[in-house]
């Protein structure tokens, strides 16, 4: 069957990959890569995040109350979200280090006692780091000064940031269990899982869901690296429109740094 396989796309290969067929290639690729839901992950509204939550409403118990993680909260649209497909009673931890941003999610969700609200980034260490921005209340507010000339923008507002790990944060807390993990830290999410290591090994998480795209070249990451951090724990699934699609095994074709969004269910659960 691979062999089989292999013929046809070296066949296939000979006969398109042409001089003349590359505007159509080019229509078919970006048409691919819509099926895939690739390249309209970065707003929860058209992402199928929706989707994704109401997954975890069907996995996780409704009691004890459920624990969401937002991490990366930007204008508080997933917190929003989380809220409408996990119900009233859950608590969410949204985590924001901008000031400015920070300060206007403080007013939007004031009278949210769900919400709990910490100007901290998270990361594989504790500290205080540097935050790239092109402006205040910038959905692209990034610990790496990403390089964003093809798109015109640049980066070039910078403010000092406290950072901590979500186990150090944890312990802090007393808080024994995440049952939603959302990471949303424009390339920083292999260093924030990497600071969770210790819950991670305690089975501690039960869904994270994370965003792999243009910021991960930034930090040098590739989607080869969240899968193998993974993927011994959780089943991994790209998020689509209208439910998941199951990853079985770490591809090279996977390696897209147009913005998508997965979610990784631990293996306690059926494949869903």
């Amino acid at each position: 069957m691979a062999g089989l396989r292999r013929w046809i796309g070296t066949s296939l290969a000979f006969v398109l990959a042409r001089r003349w067929f590359q505007p159509l290639a080019q229509v078919l690729y970006r048409a691919a890569l819509l099926g895939l839901n690739i390249g309209v992950g970065d707003y929860v509204a058209t992402s199928g995040e929706a989707g994704a939550l109401r997954t975890a409403a069907r996995l996780l118990p409704a009691q004890p109350a459920r624990v969401v993680f937002g991490v990366g909260a930007n204008q508080g649209d997933f917190m929003r979200a989380a809220l409408a497909a996990l119900g009233p009673s859950t608590r969410v931890l949204a985590f924001e280090p901008a000031p400015q941003t920070f300060s206007r999610l403080a007013r939007v969700f004031h009278a949210s006692p769900q919400v709990e609200l910490h100007q901290l980034g998270l990361s594989d260490a504790s500290g205080s780091r540097p935050l790239y921005s092109d402006g205040q209340d910038s959905g692209l507010a990034s610990l790496y000064q990403r390089d964003l000339t093809a798109h015109g923008r640049a980066l070039n507002q910078v403010e000092t940031v406290p950072i901590t790990t979500l186990d150090a944060f944890c312990a802090e807390r007393q808080i024994s269990r995440i049952d939603y993990l959302k990471l949303d830290v424009e390339g920083h999410e292999l260093s924030a899982l990497r600071g969770a290591r210790r819950l991670l090994e305690q089975d501690a998480v039960q869904l994270i869901q994370f965003e792999f795209g243009g910021c991960a070249i930034d930090a040098r990451v590739y989607f080869r690296d969240l899968y193998s951090l993974l993927n011994e724990r959780f089943r991994l699934y790209r998020i689509l429109q209208d439910g998941l699609a199951y990853l079985p095994h770490y591809s090279e074709h996977q390696e897209v740094y147009a913005t998508a969004n997965f979610l990784a269910i631990s293996r306690k659960w059926p494949r869903v």
